[in-house]
């Protein structure tokens, strides 16, 4: 399966509004649109397609401070398990294991890596 990347961007309760924000300035509805359950009604994932990037969106979860800069990450998909396994262990090397590779309920096999630049990274299997 081809690769994939994409950007990955937390709100602070107001996903909604950026989904509509967004949506109406690059004339494109979301793709996907998922709810955390007993959250108030926000945003556990969506999506955008803008210029053919990936652009998913979220809000904050309720067990997460919402830190503004720090709420950008960036996404590489790919369906080839061992080159997801080279890329996270080429983005650790001198970085910040998040969370180890796994199964997820979205995902069969997902990681976060935070790599020595300060870049925060989702590797998970498409």
């Amino acid at each position: 399966m081809k690769d994939s990347l994409g950007i990955f961007i937390t709100f602070d309760g107001n996903c909604v509004d950026a989904l509509k924000f967004y949506g109406d300035i690059f004339t494109v509805l979301p793709e996907q649109v998922a709810k955390y359950p007993d959250f108030d009604d926000k945003i556990m994932f969506s999506q955008l397609t803008i210029g053919g990037t990936n652009v998913m969106l979220c809000d904050t979860p309720p067990d997460v401070d919402f830190i503004p800069g720090n709420n950008i990450v960036m996404n590489y998909a790919n369906g080839d398990f061992d080159q997801l396994r080279h890329v996270f262990d080429g983005l650790k090397n001198g970085g910040e294991v998040r969370m180890e590779l796994q199964e997820m309920f979205f995902s069969p096999l997902y990681g976060m890596v935070k790599d020595k630049f300060g870049i925060y990274w989702n590797i998970l299997a498409q």
